[in-house]
């Protein structure tokens, strides 16, 4: 009876073992925006899977690439906690994306732009405080100060 149940329980240990295996694989070919998706919005288990692949996993160079051509750096605005965004942020600096990368299928906005037009507080005093450039125009002349401006006369209301 004990051989029975060790040959059971050895049984699950490599089913379940198999499981993760595989779960790792899959979530390994998200992209970094992706990951930060999922570890904002999926339940426990899985969020968690999705920030240790973003944070130990290596970024490859077309990965890295295609970031630099979409103000890739502004993804880390979808996570809710600043802590886990600033890590985040670090994160894809330290992997080269750009921090005053436009997006070529945006207008040529970066990030800094992006931020100031969602009004993300956060976001901008993130950029700012790892030195993004302010002067940066878009495909419209547009700085990231003038769609902050305009944003503001829009909303007056909002005291940011």
């Amino acid at each position: 009876m004990k051989r029975i149940i060790l040959w059971m329980l050895g049984l699950v240990v490599v089913i379940v073992s198999g499981l993760a295996f595989e779960l790792v694989r899959e979530t390994r070919q998200h992209t970094p925006s992706l990951l930060m998706a999922c570890m904002e919005r999926e339940a426990t288990f899985m969020s968690w899977v999705c920030k240790q692949v973003f944070f130990h996993d290596d970024f490859s160079a077309e990965v890295i690439a295609t970031l630099n051509t979409t103000a890739g750096i502004r993804s880390v605005a979808v996570l809710s906690d600043p802590a886990e965004a600033d890590a985040a942020f670090g994160r894809l600096r330290d992997a080269g994306v750009d921090i005053d990368a436009t997006d070529v299928t945006l207008h040529h906005m970066t990030a800094l732009h992006a931020a100031a037009i969602d009004g993300d507080v956060h976001q901008v005093r993130r950029l700012l405080a790892n030195d993004a450039k302010r002067n940066i125009r878009d495909d419209s002349g547009r700085t990231a100060i003038d769609d902050a401006l305009e944003m503001q006369a829009k909303s007056p209301g909002q005291p940011q």
